[in-house]
Order: structure tokens, then C-alpha cells, then sequence
């Protein structure tokens, strides 16, 4: 099951192809959605290691926080039960 990185404090000049490249370095990336100062990463391996990269990581003057977790709805689907 893929697992997402929740970035924030992006600066606005911030590109999803930045992103995947920094993260390819610690697994597979499914995708990247960015709307900053936020991105979601979708990652099928790496997750971890590539969120605690990413942490403290200064861009453009931005420090960023990052954060896994689950998609929405499987954790949605997880309460439930």
C-alpha cells in the first residue's frame, strides 16, 4: 500500500519535479501533487527515510516539516471498522 508525505512551509517557487527528485533518492515515487505551501508525496517504498529528510530541510529560505501517513480514506475505512 502506498503511503503519502505531508510537506509544509514550501516556498511558493517550490516544483513537484524538485520533490520527486529529492525523494527518489530514498525509494519510489508514485507522485507529487504540490500546492504550496503544501505537497502531498506519494511514495510505494522510502516513505520514512524520505520524510525524515525532509524535515528541518531549509528551501528557499523556508524550513520544511514533513510528515507520513495513510491515505484519507483508508484511514477513514480503519476508524470505521
Amino acid at each position: 500500500m502506498p503511503k503519502y508525505i505531508h510537506v509544509a512551509n514550501l516556498p511558493v517557487k517550490a516544483e513537484a519535479k524538485h520533490l520527486e527528485d529529492f525523494c527518489s533518492d530514498y525509494g519510489q515515487v508514485t507522485s507529487v501533487q504540490v500546492n504550496a505551501p503544501k505537497a502531498r508525496i506519494t511514495m510505494a517504498s522510502g516513505t520514512g527515510s524520505a520524510a525524515k529528510a525532509l524535515e528541518g530541510h531549509v528551501v528557499h529560505g523556508n524550513t520544511l516539516s514533513a510528515r507520513t501517513g495513510l491515505p484519507f480514506a483508508y484511514a477513514t475505512c480503519r476508524l470505521l471498522v
